[in-house]
């Protein structure tokens, strides 16, 4: 009789553990993602001015004024951003969990392993290029 109840207490101990690590595992997680805040998209970046002055050879004068409007639109971006960014991040983290329960546990498993990743760069991953097939200047990709 005494041997079954050292293994029930095993059992509850570990029990205990295992509860006591999904909490502190989900609230790490939930913290994590209420932190995280994507930086704002770029309409234009700098180096399309670069891209520009290139191919449509801008005077000075054009570049320097793009090269101010840029700088303006890029923090009436920021500031954009700052009110909308956090219900961004709160509408990923409910995506997140939807996402989750619909998976299986080894769908689940693998799906987590690919969010640590983070998205893909242009040009990786799979699908078609996001080149279009009218630029002249597009080099084929390899697949």
């Amino acid at each position: 009789m005494s041997s079954w109840k050292v293994i029930l207490a095993t059992l509850i101990i570990f029990g205990a553990g295992v509860l006591t690590g999904m909490v502190v595992y989900q609230r790490t997680d939930e913290r994590r993602q209420k932190q995280f805040v994507p930086p704002p998209p770029p309409i234009i970046r700098r180096d399309f001015v670069d891209r520009m002055q290139h191919e449509i050879q801008l005077t000075s004068e054009q570049r320097d004024r793009l090269e101010k409007i840029i700088t303006e639109s890029q923090e009436r971006v920021r500031i954009l951003w700052q009110l909308v960014g956090p219900e961004m991040a709160e509408e990923k983290r409910h995506l997140m969990e939807d996402i989750r329960q619909q998976l299986r546990p080894d769908q689940l498993e693998k799906f987590e392993q690919l969010m640590k990743r983070g998205p893909p760069r242009r040009g990786e991953g799979h699908g078609p290029s996001r080149r279009s097939t009218n630029d002249f200047n597009s080099r084929p990709t390899r697949p």
